[in-house]
This record gives structure tokens, C-alpha cells and sequence, in this order.
């Protein structure tokens, strides 16, 4: 990452609120649900700011695979798709190796 950061200057970079970055670090210290039941969660779009400060995906914040694991991943299911359609589906088209846009695929062709 080469640069230290904590809650107040995260989420300074990112341009959400200091507890926001705290609440998606320590999501069982949040309040319980809502008089309405609903469980508190983060925005996507939320998420989307802090991933783009620290200049990762969001994918990266929310799961465990590496960039390549996730690269490996969508390259066998262009593969699936193009065995059973004869055709890259359009996620796919023009993209290879490590410049795949991982935020922008979809399931579809």
C-alpha cells in the first residue's frame, strides 16, 4: 500500500465520514438492527470510494482471492461461455491478461 492510514484520513481520501471506514472495519461493533429490523451495512458506493483511495478494487476489500485468482476465475467462464455460444461474451471482448476491467464484467454476453 506504501502509505499508512487510519479512520480520519481514509476516510478524508475516500470523502466519507471517519466512522464510515470505521464501521466497514469493525462491522460487529455497529449498532443492532433498526426499530424497523433492518441490519446496518455499508453503501456500495461507499465501499466503491475507499477501494478507489486506496487505489484497489473493490473486490480486493471484499474477498479473499488475488487479483490473478479472480483473473483465473473470469477467464473460465469466458472459456464456459464461449464453448456453449461459439463467442466471447462482451465482458470479455478485447480484454486480456491483467488489464480485464474486473468492475465492470457482468454474467451476461
Amino acid at each position: 500500500m506504501g502509505q499508512e492510514w487510519n479512520q480520519t484520513s481514509l476516510g478524508r481520501a475516500a470523502g466519507v465520514a471517519a466512522n464510515t471506514v470505521g464501521n466497514a472495519l469493525n462491522p460487529d461493533r455497529r449498532q443492532s438492527a433498526t426499530k424497523s429490523g433492518k441490519l446496518p451495512s455499508i453503501k456500495l458506493t461507499e465501499l466503491d470510494q475507499i477501494a478507489k483511495a486506496l487505489k484497489i478494487t473493490v473486490a480486493d476489500l471484499v474477498t479473499d482471492r488475488t487479483e490473478s485468482q479472480r483473473l483465473l476465475v473470469l477467464r473460465e467462464r469466458a472459456a464456459a461461455y464461449y464453448l456453449e455460444h461459439g463467442t466471447l461474451p462482451t465482458w470479455a471482448q478485447g480484454l486480456s491478461g491483467s488489464n480485464m476491467d474486473l468492475g465492470k464484467r457482468t454474467g451476461e454476453g
